[in-house]
Formats: structure tokens, C-alpha cells, sequence
């Protein structure tokens, strides 16, 4: 069952007990249908009226393919209100997100037209009823009989509804009442005549004495067909249809009986037959759902010999399951495969799931002649059941395999079979650089041999290294002229060189390497003596560098010959033999990108320090430098890392490749802050890159300003960040990054604001550089001088002003975390962190006035807040509810308990404040 919509998934959730089982009493119902007309269920039943309840929705497409078969529509015509009016049919669209648009085939949500093909009611947004009743899948069918009780009868054929309109509900037809039965050939072979005939039982009360049946064959007419008889009620007649020899849609309606007008209509589909070998194979590819499908194959007796039951396939999704099937000689075959959903093997209609396919090919041994039976999920046929004849060849076919194809050398104009022996043209020369030993015969395009040409490159290469190439001639033979064409991969490697060899000698016509999209030509001319050039030499070297993300892992590139020419001294074209491609392992010699300059395998504040380090140093450009990161996860460096050293490191701190580490290289860290390489353990080597010592310790201290404060008349506090230096270390002291946890104080640190005016390192983004990075309630400090303009003793490295809100009164720590401290060299400094309290006085705060009994509960909150007023109830008292931010987010009057709703709040610290005409009361609320 396909349940992919919405809203069906839901009602779908709260149906947990299926369908209502048969016998039980049907809901009442009154609806409207599309037409306007109010209907109630049970009315229409107090009148002896058997109902029959088609529950679907607009964009069901086995809805859309029952309904297309007419079966409710000439059960309605000709038992219903036009009919003999015993039975009311209703079409129920229960999925109340379609529209009308989408019942007449012009929505968004729907397989066709249904207004068009059905003749009863349509009653619209009816997913209520459908709920009454219980359902959990469309479509469904009950049938409702006049006590009220109903049945399941489904997708039944309209023999199926009869059975279960009349007879189980005391319902008879009054009158005469036809019901036909097609009971004739369904299939022919071999272009033979077949028989059609219908079976005719009297359901109603009177006899019946005349009836006229209207046939057509694929569209037309044949002769009427006359009955004359005695058919009493509960009697049956067989009806000969005609004989015929061509096949496909038979289609009978009953157009009068006993002298009046009748509509009941029967189509049929008789199957011809295609012609095969006594040996087939049945492949069915499954699909989503393989325990919906089955096949079988029967003789013209009705005897299965070949067959899969609905349900055998299950377990088997998205398989392909070939049967080989034996046939004899002289027998009529009737393949038919199956769906019980009747949606075929379409399952991409549902979803991401492949479509299937079913197929009958017709074999000779082991060799597949044709395909003699074709269907493909993913035309978008839907079935229930579809019907093939199969007609055996004669056993003595005769059957020619050989080439087919007429480009071969041995293609055989006689052959209908390919027996895989075809061979084509190609160099049969053995001495040639092109010889080709799969050739069957030659094309004339074979190239002389004038020596060889070898790729001579090392097994590997360091990220920072440059690639040497080299082109061998070996064993030439008067080779008096040489061209090449090269490969490589670009997204690896650039061309950054090349240089012609010394096989040719000095008087040379040389044609420059040319890189095309990663194919490098490269060739040169002997100007000078006759004769050419004989034996080993250099040819010509290539220059390659590393371009790319520097990988987590090493990486393999190919360099390749594609093409070569050679020449004489007289002339003869020819070639060189060349190898196979080569194989060069690169590999990285860090895991770094962009931002993270100290190799630690994540961008944070301490990378702003090697811009500081290395501040106003200059060096080669590079020009194919990039900045433009900001849509990469992990973004792509340049190719200017071919510096061995410590000028392999300084690059990383030129992020431009403008060849000067100066302020704007600071975008590196800024873009990427928080990116981290993925897998990766952090670098055991703080700054490998760098290397380290032991330095006397600076001492990092804290002071709040003022360090006792009255929350009731100050709302704010400075907390400044100093460093103490002396003799020992004066000139070492060159940058830090520090980590800040302001949890105490408060819960979003981007409310903070950081000051550097006053700054012994320097002057911002002049003599110092600094960067900060907020998230949460953590604050991250880095900073460092440009210069070498260092102070002896203590001195301010930066401040921070902090928002207070309504803390209760108390001591409260800022703990600093020195997360690097580097000299001039980039070699650790130690370090030593004092801390510093400071005092709360908050005397308005609930805590302080416990005297009133005022309770606020729960704390953390995160659906409700209940504010107890305690000795406050029975006063005016004015609640109200401020975010980190200081907005106010809730204000109401009570003068009793309150319980706020907070579910709809964000996360995080919030004040509350309780005021009457003399007091104010507040404080901190979570909510989490």
C-alpha cells in the first residue's frame, strides 16, 4: 500500500484499528454532493435501497484506473435512479486538501477528470465520513445493505456487486433484470478464428422474452445479436456472440430487454498471440513492493504450467528473477501477470523507489532472439492484470549467427544472430608504434617505429615540491623531428615550466609547451645536421606544481602520453613507442587551509597570532591566491606553498598572495572561524610550526570597575584584562589568545562590548592587531603587537563592558583561560592568571525580600512560570518579564497568584520584576 500524501499518513496514524469489519453497522451520514443535492444515508436506505460507498481521493491512481473501467457506472445505469432505482452509488473524495479544480482535472493533485467519467453523486471534502468509517487506504468500496449492516466489496467486478447488492441484502430486482456474464474466448493463436458468447441470468422477478446486444470489435460494429425465449426468474442463458479472427477490444452492451430500454455494458479484451521458440524465459524485475505481483503462463485447456502466486515474490524488492519456461509445438499459451495494488510495477509514482519490468524472450539455447513481451514500469501503466498469447514455433527452425555488424572485417550479410565474432580494422603491423593485436584486418594507418618515448618522474613528491618530468628518447633511429601531446590532471597539478633537452642538439626549431585544458604539446625540429638523431637522450622536461585542498589523506595523480609524432631525416613519418600512464603519489605535509595557522586542525582566535608574528614581511606573490572562501566548508588554498621551511609557514599567514602579511590577511581567521577538519586529532605540537621554550611567566590579571556594585543603581560593569611584565620577559611578551567563561554574569556573550582604546599592546590595526569571537556565554580575546615596542611592568590589554540583570547579590569570577602566549618568534611565553571578584548588592532582588514570601517557581521553566505573590496578594501588583536584551516581553496586573505561559519563549536568561505603588522586586528567571 502506497501511503506517501500527508494528509493520508495522518488519518492513516490515528486509524489503528483498520477498516470496519463486515456486519457492522454502517454510519449515518448527511451530505451535499457537488451538484447541490442534500443525500442522507439512512433515508435512502429506509427506502430498500442497497448503497454502495466509493471513498477515494483525486490523485489515487488505482481510484483513477477502477473508476475507469465504468464497473459503479453501469452498475448505476442500470440499477440506479435511471434503472430499476434498487441501488444508490456515491463517489466520496476524502482527502480534504483537494479542491474542485482537482475533481475536474485541472488541479494540482489529481490523475484526470473525474467529473466526466462518473454518472452518481460526487460528495466533496468528505474525509470526515471517511474517518467515520474507519478507513486507512484509498480507495475503498463497502456496500451498505438496507438493515444497515455492510461489507467490504472492493474493486470488484460488476458481477461481484450484484452478488453482494441482492441477494446477502434481502434486496430483489423487480422486474426483469439481466445480468450478463462473458464466458467466450479470451485469447486466440496463431491468427485462428475464436468464439464469443456471454452468459445471461435472469436476477429480477419477471421473465424475460427479448433482449437486443450491441457489439463492437476495436471500435466497430458488428451485427446486432436477438434473443428470443422464455428466461424465468433465477434462469440462465448462454448468448453466442459471433465467431472472429481478429483480436483486441470486444465490447457488448444490452441495449433493450423486453421491449424496453436497457443499459448494461461488458468490455472485453481478447489477446492474440506472438510467435516464439519452445523455450522462453519470464523476467520480472520487482519493484518496491514485490509481494503484490504474480504471472502465470496457462495452455489453451485452462492448466497452469508455469506460474508465481501473488505473495512468493515477497522479501525480494528491486530483483531481477528470470524463469526459463519449456513450451510444446502446437499449443495455444496465455501469459498473465498480475498487481493486487493495481498500480503495475509503476513505483516511481510513489516515490524514490525503481520501477520494475516484465518480459517474455523468446530463446535458442542460450541465445536471446526477441523479445516477444514488453512491459516497463516506468511508461506509467498502471494494471491489475495484463494477458499475452504465446505461440510456439515449428522446432526445426532454422536459425544463422555470425557478425552483423557490417563495419567488421568478417561481417556476414546472411546472419540475423551476432555470435560475438566480429573483428575490426586496425594496425596488423607488429613493428608499428600502433599495432593492434585484436585487428582482423589492416586499415593502412599503421605508424613507423623510430624508437621510444619513456616518462621518466619520481615515485612521489612532498606538497611543496616541484614535479620534474622528463621526456626520454631511447633506442632513435634517425629521428630527425619529435611532437608529443601530454596529460595531467589539473585539479592536481599547474604547468609552471618547461625546457627542450639536448637530444637534438643546440640547432633546433623549437615549438613551446602549449597546456590546453591539461593536454601539454611540446615538440622540436633538428635544424642542423643531415642526418638524425640516433640512440638515448633528453627529449624535453615539464614542470609541475601542487594545486588543490591540501588533503587529510596523500593523493595519486597519472601523467600520460596521449599522442606523438616523429620524423626522418628524409621525411618518414612515424612515431614512438610510449608507456602506459605514470603514477606520482603526492603528499601533504599538513592538514591545513586557510585560517588555521598554527596547524592545530581548527580556526580559532589564536591564527590571528601568526599574522602578528610575521606582520609587514614580505615575499614572493601569488598571484592565483584566493580569498574567496566563504562558501567553502573547508576552503581551497592557492599553489603559492612552494617554500621549503620556515617560508613554507609565512604563506599560510599571506591569505591574499599579495606578497605582504598585513591587516587584511586577517580574513582568513574571520571567515572561518569555528571550521575544523573532520576526523583529524588536534596537532600534539601547539605550533609545530614555530617551536616553543620555556618563558618566565607574565602575569595575566582582572579587576572589575568599581569591583562593588549596587544593582538597584548601576546596570552595567567594566571588567579590564591587564599583563605584568618584567626585566626577564619585557621583550618577549609579543601576543595572547584568551578564553572568557561569563556564564556567572550572564548567558550571550555577544551583549558583551570589547574595548582596545586603551591597549599597551599598540593602536588597533596599526602597531596591534586583535580579533573577538562571541558564542554562548564564552568570550575569545587574541591579541597581538606589530612591533617591537614593548612595556616593562603592568599594563591594560584590553576591557569589556557587561550588561548586569538583576543578579542576586553575591560574588561572581570571570575565569580567564590563556589559551596561547607567543614572543616575536612565535615560541611560548608562560603565564599566570590572578583573578578578581566582583560584589552584587541587590536589595530589591525576591531573594532579599523574603519577608514578603513572595515564590517563583519552577526555575529553570520551560512551559509554565507561576509567580506566588505571597504577603502581596490582595494588592495591585504589576508582573512583567524582560529578555537578555532588556525588552520587554510580558506585563500583566493580578493581585493574586499568576501562572505565565512561557512555551512560546525563546531560550535563555530572562529578569522578572514585581512592583507594587511602594516596592519593586526582581529577579533572574531561566528558561530552558
Amino acid at each position: 500500500m502506497r501511503l506517501l500524501f500527508t494528509a493520508l499518513a495522518c488519518l492513516i496514524s490515528v486509524s489503528l484499528f483498520g477498516q470496519l469489519p463486515n456486519g457492522s453497522t454502517a454510519p449515518n451520514f448527511t451530505a451535499v454532493d457537488i451538484d447541490g443535492q442534500e443525500w442522507n444515508l439512512y433515508t435512502l436506505l429506509d427506502e430498500g435501497k442497497t448503497v454502495i460507498l466509493h471513498f477515494s481521493a483525486t490523485w489515487c491512481g488505482p481510484c483513477w484506473t477502477y473508476a475507469n473501467d465504468g464497473i459503479l457506472e453501469d452498475l448505476y445505469s442500470t440499477f440506479g435512479p435511471n434503472g430499476t432505482d434498487d441501488i444508490m452509488v456515491f463517489y466520496l473524495e476524502s482527502d480534504d486538501w483537494t479542491t474542485i479544480a482537482d475533481l475536474n482535472g485541472t488541479g494540482s493533485s489529481t490523475t484526470g477528470d473525474w467529473v466526466s467519467i462518473i454518472n452518481f453523486p460526487i460528495i466533496d471534502n468528505a474525509a470526515n465520513i471517511f474517518a467515520d468509517y474507519s478507513n486507512s487506504y484509498y480507495p475503498t468500496i463497502y456496500t451498505v445493505c438496507p438493515d444497515y449492516t455492510l461489507v467490504e466489496s472492493g474493486q470488484t467486478s460488476f458481477e461481484g456487486h450484484i452478488e453482494a447488492a441482492f441477494a446477502p441484502c434481502d434486496n430483489a430486482v423487480n422486474g426483469a433484470a439481466p445480468l450478463m456474464s462473458y464466458n467466450g474466448d479470451t485469447s486466440a493463436c496463431g491468427g485462428e478464428a475464436w468464439t464469443a458468447s456471454t452468459v445471461v441470468n435472469n436476477i429480477g422477478t419477471d421473465q424475460i422474452t427479448t433482449m437486443t446486444l450491441e457489439v463492437t470489435l476495436n471500435g466497430s460494429a458488428q451485427p446486432d445479436v436477438n434473443w428470443y425465449g422464455n428466461l424465468a426468474s433465477g434462469g440462465s442463458e448462454v448468448i453466442d456472440l459471433g465467431t472472429y479472427t481478429e483480436t483486441g477490444n470486444l465490447d457488448v452492451t444490452l441495449v433493450e430487454v423486453n421491449g424496453e430500454d436497457w443499459e448494461a455494458h461488458q468490455d472485453i479484451d481478447v489477446v492474440g498471440s506472438v510467435e516464439s521458440t519452445t523455450y522462453v524465459q519470464v523476467r520480472i524485475r520487482t519493484d518496491n513492493w514485490p509481494d503484490n505481483t504474480g504471472w502465470s503462463i496457462e495452455n489453451s485447456n485452462g492448466t497452469q504450467i508455469a506460474g508465481v502466486a501473488q505473495g512468493q515474490y515477497a522479501n525480494q524488492p528491486n530483483e531481477l528473477i528470470i524463469t526459463d519456461v519449456a513450451l510444446d509445438l502446437n499449443e495455444c499459451y496465455l501469459f498473465t501477470i498480475t498487481d493486487s495494488f493495481g498500480d503495475g510495477l509503476y513505483a516511481s509514482q510513489w516515490g524514490y523507489y525503481s520501477d520494475g519490468y516484465a518480459q517474455i524472450v523468446s530463446m535458442y539455447g542460450d541465445t536471446e532472439l526477441g523479445i516477444i513481451f514488453d512491459y516497463q514500469g516506468d511508461s506509467g501503466i498502471e494494471f491489475f492484470e495484463l494477458t499475452q498469447g504465446i505461440y510456439p514455433l515449428a522446432d526445426d527452425i532454422i536459425i544463422n549467427f555470425g557478425c552483423i555488424d557490417p563495419a567488421a572485417c568478417n561481417y556476414d550479410p546472411f546472419a540475423e544472430f551476432d555470435d560475438g565474432s566480429c573483428t575490426y580494422p586496425g594496425c596488423t603491423d607488429s613493428t608499428a608504434i600502433n599495432y593492434d593485436a585484436n585487428a582482423g584486418c589492416d586499415d593502412g594507418a599503421c605508424i613507423s617505429s623510430f624508437g621510444a618515448l619513456d616518462i621518466i618522474v619520481p615515485a612521489y613528491m612532498y606538497y611543496s615540491d616541484t614535479l620534474e618530468v622528463n621526456l626520454m628518447i631511447t633506442g632513435g633511429e634517425d629521428v630527425y623531428g619529435a611532437y608529443a601531446s601530454l596529460q595531467y590532471d589539473t585539479s592536481l597539478l599547474l604547468l609552471v615550466g618547461d625546457n627542450l633537452g639536448t637530444y637534438f642538439g643546440d640547432d633546433v626549431l623549437t615549438s613551446p609547451a602549449q597546456d590546453i585544458n591539461g593536454i601539454v604539446e611540446f615538440g622540436a625540429t633538428n635544424m642542423g645536421p643531415v642526418s638524425g638523431a640516433n640512440g638515448d637522450g633528453l627529449f624535453y622536461t615539464l614542470r609541475f606544481i601542487p594545486v588543490g585542498p591540501i588533503e587529510t589523506s596523500n593523493s595519486e595523480t597519472l601523467i600520460s602520453i596521449i599522442n606523438n609524432e616523429a620524423y626522418t631525416s628524409e621525411g618518414l613519418p612515424g612515431g614512438l613507442f610510449y608507456p602506459e600512464a605514470s603514477t606520482v603519489e603526492i603528499i601533504y605535509e599538513a592538514e591545513v587551509w586557510p585560517g588555521d595557522l598554527n596547524h592545530d586542525y581548527e580556526v580559532n582566535v589564536s591564527d590571528i597570532l601568526p599574522i602578528g608574528y610575521f606582520y609587514g614581511e614580505t615575499g614572493p606573490e601569488r598571484p592565483d591566491a584566493t580569498l574567496q572562501w566563504e562558501s567553502q566548508p573547508c576552503p581551497l588554498w592557492d599553489v603559492g606553498m612552494d617554500f621549503p621551511g620556515d617560508g613554507f609557514y609565512k604563506v599560510f599567514a599571506d591569505g591574499n598572495g599579495d606578497g605582504e602579511i598585513q591587516l587584511s590577511d586577517q580574513i582568513a581567521v574571520g571567515i572561518n572561524i569555528n571550521q575544523s577538519v573532520v576526523g583529524m586529532a588536534p596537532f600534539e605540537d601547539e605550533l609545530n610550526m614555530m617551536g616553543g621554550g620555556d618563558i618566565t611567566p607574565v602575569v595575566i590579571s582582572s579587576a572589575f570597575n568599581p569591583n562593588t556594585i549596587d544593582i538597584d543603581v548601576e546596570n552595567e560593569v567594566t571588567f579590564v584584562v591587564s599583563a605584568t611584565t618584567d626585566i626577564s620577559n619585557q621583550n618577549l611578551f609579543h601576543g595572547i589568545s584568551v578564553s572568557m567563561d561569563l556564564s556567572e554574569i550572564l548567558n550571550d556573550a555577544n551583549n558583551v562590548s570589547v574595548d582596545y582604546s586603551n591597549s599597551g599592546m599598540g593602536e588597533l590595526n596599526s602597531s596591534m592587531i586583535a580579533l573577538d569571537y562571541a558564542e554562548d556565554y564564552q568570550l575569545d580575546v587574541a591579541i597581538t603587537r606589530t612591533n617591537n615596542n614593548y612595556l616593562l611592568g603592568e599594563f591594560e590589554l584590553f576591557s569589556i563592558t557587561l550588561p548586569l540583570i538583576d543578579l542576586p547579590s553575591g560574588e561572581y569570577q570571570i575565569p580567564i583561560n590563556v589559551n596561547e602566549s607567543n614572543n616575536s618568534e612565535g615560541a611560548s611565553v608562560s603565564t599566570t592568571v590572578i583573578p578578581s571578584t566582583l560584589i552584587i548588592n541587590n536589595s530589591n532582588s525576591i531573594e532579599e525580600q523574603s519577608n514578603c514570601n513572595i515564590n517563583v517557581y519552577p526555575n529553570p521553566a520551560s512551559n509554565n512560570l507561576t509567580v506566588d505573590l505571597g504577603d502581596l496578594n490582595g494588592i495591585n501588583t504589576t508582573i512583567k518579564l524582560y529578555d537578555s536584551s532588556s525588552k520587554l516581553v510580558f506585563e500583566k496586573q493580578s493581585t493574586s497568584t499568576l501562572t505565565i505561559d512561557i512555551s512560546g519563549f525563546s531560550k535563555g536568561m530572562y529578569s522578572l520584576e514585581i512592583s507594587t505603588d511602594e516596592n519593586v522586586f526582581r529577579s533572574q528567571v531561566i528558561i530552558d
